[in-house]
């Protein structure tokens, strides 16, 4: 945040011209994967708190926040992640911009189009995705 105050000052800008995209979750997945350090129903609880404390820190340098939906993944049994629980933590996510900044937030929902679109490992998707993603941004401004 004081890198985004900073930066304000710098373009002598306001709180109310900031607007923050962000997403967290599908790498936060892996705090689930390491079971001597945590416990498997606990992950779900670190997560939530983080997200909320993010926010918070947000909070204080965004006009708006808009928070991109954590994609889909394949399900390796390899990996961390599980699209049971970015559903989970996505609806999170949702409820918590709702109840605290209902009036300056913005949740982007794109798990329908990740989950048709290819996938080049368990996370990541083919650049098409982001590119059109990116494009619905581009047109906003």
């Amino acid at each position: 945040s004081l890198y985004l105050r900073n930066q304000l000052h710098h373009y002598d800008l306001t709180i109310d011209d900031r607007v923050c995209v962000v997403n967290v979750g599908l790498h936060d997945q892996n705090i689930c994967a390491v079971p001597a350090w945590l416990r498997k129903e606990q992950c779900g609880d670190l997560y939530m708190r983080n997200v909320e404390t993010y926010l918070k820190e947000l909070d204080s340098v965004c006009g708006y926040i808009v928070w991109i939906s954590t994609t889909s993944c394949m399900n390796s049994r390899r990996h961390a992640q599980r699209n049971g629980r970015s559903v989970d933590w996505n609806r999170f996510v949702e409820s918590l911009l709702n109840r605290l900044y209902p009036e300056k937030s913005f949740f982007v929902d794109v798990w329908g189009k990740s989950s048709n679109t290819t996938h080049l490992d368990n996370i990541h998707l083919e650049a098409s995705y982001y590119e059109e993603l990116a494009s619905l941004f581009t047109s906003l401004m």
